[in-house]
């Protein structure tokens, strides 16, 4: 009876052991963020980083970690339009907006560590993606800091053909499409913010501006990126050029044909240059290839409809 309570207790500590060594560390830290509790986080964070530095996942939890925290700050109910920030309005029982909330001011210290982590991470591990994608997510969404932004996509790009677009993701594998998927979504993440309220007319055109320096210097890198030369035409027309806006959507066309978002900005750019021909040529295009997407036919039946009343 002795003995077999010894192999029963001995078999625990070798089962708890191998569970000790293949500890999922990613899946605490998701439970303790579910949870809220930050301090269960801080014990996971240190335990993995002691157990497994040379982790890539350990410099995402890091970042994600003080990234929270650094935004874990009080909402603020002003009187005052908030300027440069993401708000709500509030209005009184006639629909009037009578206050605003926006988030407290971001905590600087934990945000400097947050990006520490995740720089850290990359220079570990700069084929390890997530960890570039996250920091841009960041930099794009959150802080809107511009600079930084711009920064970390051309090296991102440029280490991209170095690499030969070889990355190593968490989940799945990386071929040159889908990075230049991903970059071509933060580009137009700067570039949404043109014409938003928080900027002025001048803050737009930089950003015009900014986006179409960086759609430049990615086809230097990836020049059949049609995508690309769209964002360069789509630049152009919210400045008013329609002319280069045209001739830059033209080249877009001649890359690639079919493409709905080309055709359905062509149309949009005639349209506004008042050439109502070829404005009509172009949703006829997309509307009689079976190829398009419903979206991009709806909205160019409305165009249409618009030109044809």
């Amino acid at each position: 009876m002795y003995m077999k309570k010894n192999i029963i207790s001995l078999a625990i500590l070798l089962i708890c052991g191998l569970s000790l060594m293949a500890q999922d560390f990613s899946a605490e830290m998701v439970r303790a963020e579910r949870e809220n509790d930050t301090v269960r986080q801080a014990q996971i964070l240190a335990q993995w980083e002691k157990q497994n530095p040379n982790d890539p996942a350990l410099y995402y939890y890091y970042f994600d970690y003080y990234y929270s925290l650094a935004w874990n700050s009080d909402e603020i109910l002003t009187t005052e339009k908030p300027v440069n920030k993401r708000y709500y309005e509030v209005p009184d029982s006639t629909g009037k907006v009578v206050a605003y909330l926006t988030q407290g001011d971001v905590n600087k210290d934990y945000l400097a560590k947050a990006m520490e982590k995740i720089d850290k991470g990359i220079n570990m591990f700069p084929n390890y993606l997530d960890l570039r994608l996250d920091k841009l997510y960041a930099l794009c969404v959150d802080l809107k800091d511009w600079d930084k932004a711009e920064a970390e996509i051309l090296k991102a790009v440029e280490y991209s053909t170095i690499i030969n677009n070889k990355w190593y993701p968490q989940s799945m594998e990386v071929n040159e499409e889908m990075f230049l998927s991903y970059i071509v979504s933060f580009e137009n993440m700067i570039f949404s913010c043109v014409g938003s309220e928080l900027y002025s007319e001048k803050e737009s055109e930089q950003l015009a501006l900014r986006t179409r320096k960086i759609a430049e210097s990615v086809l230097g890198y990836y020049p059949k990126s049609v995508d690309n030369v769209n964002i360069i035409g789509a630049t152009y027309f919210a400045l008013k050029d329609y002319d280069k806006a045209l001739e830059t959507f033209k080249k877009a066309e001649a890359m690639s044909p079919e493409n709905a978002v080309v055709l359905l900005n062509m149309a949009v750019a005639y349209e506004e240059k008042g050439d109502k021909d070829n404005a009509i040529k172009y949703c006829n295009k997309l509307i009689d290839n079976p190829n398009t997407r419903k979206s991009s036919r709806l909205s160019a039946e409305q165009i249409l409809k618009r030109l044809t009343k």
